[in-house]
């Protein structure tokens, strides 16, 4: 069903439906499907809207949106491109909102209630959200440990920080709720990790109770003859053993999967093991780690 009278110029992007009409949208017009009602009294072009991306969702909700408030937890984490663990990023939004205001309610809505300071509070893609380290701490009662280690990981990523080790110390200084396991994320942090799933292969390694050498994360070695440097996933660089997470684009990408067959035959060649890990090794990860026991024995560690 197309529009019989087009939608005014200024009416573009969400509006509360109070602020169409005064753009001169009528009620039927509000009732039009090519228009999506994401929240209540909240009218958007439906054309191109995803309701499950976090960030489009909090830009639909901007109209309804206290001043002084902002989007926290998991909604702030997708706005920085955080990676949360699988199925722990709820279909609604997180809003806190300081006092004297009152949590947000409302479907689709989680609210809270919190003191920011102004050092707490960011804007990101023109949303208002709390600072990476804020929201840090604000994800601590909602995921686990290394959960918290992937977060962390990619907030110090050297080669794109969005906060630094210090500014993580000091929000949990201040920070009321979720300090054991802050603190407990805190020295597990690298900022050599470049994906999520590498930061848990490697806080599975270190919590294991094994007394394994310490990994080296995205660990670079230069290759003879020919001196090009490659970059290992995780390796215990004395027993020349590396750990290279397999995802699935390794496997279905033709190009990819052949450079990784030289890659290896290349590192093997300069007298390096390689270990592939995929999602199931991770999902068990007491196999895992006794087969990188054995393969450690067999490189020559001696617990």
């Amino acid at each position: 069903m197309a529009f019989r009278k087009p939608l005014p110029p200024t009416a573009a992007g969400a509006l509360s439906t109070a602020a169409a009409m005064q753009h001169g949208v009528t009620r039927a017009q509000l009732r039009n499907p090519e228009l999506a009602a994401p929240f209540r009294g909240v009218r958007l072009a439906a054309s191109g809207f995803d309701a499950e991306d976090p960030v489009q969702l909090a830009r639909a909700y901007l109209p309804k949106l206290p001043l002084g408030s902002v989007f926290s937890h998991h909604t702030a984490a997708s706005v920085w491109g955080l990676p949360l663990p699988d199925g722990t990023r709820p279909p609604s939004l997180h809003v806190t909102t300081p006092p004297p205001g009152r949590a947000r309610r409302g479907v689709g809505v989680i609210g809270h209630r919190s003191v920011l300071s102004e050092t707490e509070m960011a804007v990101r893609f023109g949303l208002p959200v709390t600072t990476p380290a804020r929201t840090w701490c604000d994800l601590a009662n909602l995921i686990d440990v290394p959960g918290l280690v992937a977060v962390g990981d990619r907030l110090l990523w050297f080669q794109d920080p969005l906060c630094t080790k210090r500014e993580l110390e000091d929000a949990v200084d201040v920070t009321r709720a979720g300090v054991r396991s802050l603190r407990a994320a805190l020295p597990l942090l690298s900022d050599r990790s470049q994906s999520h799933r590498e930061s848990m292969l490697r806080v599975l390694i270190v919590l294991s109770g094994y007394p394994f050498p310490s990994p080296s994360p995205n660990h670079e070695l230069t290759l003879r003859p020919g001196g090009r440097r490659v970059r290992l996933d995780l390796a215990f660089p004395t027993q020349q053993l590396a750990l290279e997470y397999e995802g699935d684009h390794h496997r279905t990408n033709r190009t990819q999967w052949r450079i990784d067959i030289r890659r290896i035959d290349d590192l093997e060649a300069a007298g390096w093991h390689i270990m592939r890990v995929t999602d199931d090794d991770l999902r068990d990860g007491a196999d895992l780690l006794d087969r990188l026991a054995v393969r450690l024995r067999g490189r020559g560690w001696r617990p």
